[in-house]
């Protein structure tokens, strides 16, 4: 910042303004009568020290990536928005509803939930290809998310057998999200498992009977539940 470029040109007892063509021009008014190599090795590290007080890090960019293995997936960053089928295209509405998912967030505090949703890589075959990431809801561990639509030719390339993979992410400021859980799924999975239910439902009277078990870590422990609900192919 200029306060502390200010307070380093004070140290070197150089007038702040301006920082480095006054030091610079200092050192080379003084240069006659001297030995010319030190005094390029003192402008050199002048110049150093000018870029190291005025140098500004790069600012950091919102980004969302994921790298997904059989047994976990986690996100390093997530952007929290809707990514809605193109006008025109063949989409899959799905309205998803968590049920006593595992808290990671610690025992003061309740996770933030949001879900991704991952197709198969085209270059591996792995379900590593975001399409779709919901928003998160705070502190609620059985969270009903706002219905998506989610292009079919990039979720599943129009084959409602073929499997992608509901993970679902504690949100957190700095962007490393915590991973909660993940499911592998496709749409005839997901049909089969629908029931007809609307936002006025509670935790008690919502039918988990068909709901997807997420699990979590190489051994897939039970993290909680994910109904499908009003899911229109």
């Amino acid at each position: 910042t200029a306060e502390s470029g200010s307070v380093q040109s004070d140290a070197l007892n150089i007038p702040p303004q301006p920082v480095k063509l006054a030091g610079e021009k200092q050192l080379k008014e003084s240069e006659s009568g001297k030995d010319g190599s030190t005094l390029s090795a003192k402008l050199s590290s002048f110049k150093k020290e000018v870029k190291s007080v005025l140098h500004v890090p790069p600012t950091l960019r919102h980004s969302a990536s994921i790298q997904a293995t059989s047994s976990q997936v986690r996100s390093a960053s997530s952007s929290t928005k809707h990514d809605f089928a193109p006008e025109g295209s063949e989409a899959l509405t799905l309205h998803l509803i968590g049920v006593k998912l595992k808290n990671v967030e610690g025992p003061f505090k309740k996770s933030d939930p949001f879900y991704e949703v991952y197709a198969a890589s085209s270059e591996d075959g792995e379900l590593t290809d975001m399409v779709y990431c919901s928003e998160y809801i705070k502190n609620n561990l059985s969270p009903i998310w706002e219905p998506a639509q989610i292009d079919m030719m990039k979720l599943c390339g129009g084959d409602k057998d073929k499997m992608f993979r509901i993970a679902v992410f504690d949100y957190e400021n700095d962007l490393k999200h915590d991973f909660m859980g993940s499911v592998d799924t496709s749409v005839n999975r997901l049909i089969a498992a629908n029931i007809d239910a609307d936002r006025k439902l509670t935790e008690s009277s919502i039918d988990t009977s068909k709901a997807l078990i997420l699990t979590k870590g190489s051994k897939h422990k039970p993290s909680g539940k994910l109904v499908v609900c009003n899911v229109v192919p």
